[in-house]
């Protein structure tokens, strides 16, 4: 993604000179830190409820009700 451009799909803290100085460096370790939480955790529905896979309302194809789970450490 290009953050300095006008590129207004995502825009953390502004754009130009005044941009978030950290952008470049968050999309760099966003691929590390999911792995290690998909990696070290177990993760458990809230309140053992079925999961709803119905499509919500519009074109954005989400979810009708948000998937909440929690982390479940088993890895030392």
């Amino acid at each position: 993604m290009e953050f300095k451009a006008q590129n207004f799909r995502y825009l953390p803290f502004g754009n130009g000179r005044r941009g978030c100085p950290g952008a470049s460096f968050a999309m760099l370790v966003t691929h590390a830190t999911l792995g290690a939480l998909v990696q070290c955790c177990g993760w458990k529905i809230k309140d053992g409820e079925k999961i709803d896979l119905r499509p919500g309302p519009g074109f954005s194809a989400e979810m009708a009700r948000s998937l909440v789970c929690n982390p479940i450490k088993h890895m030392k």
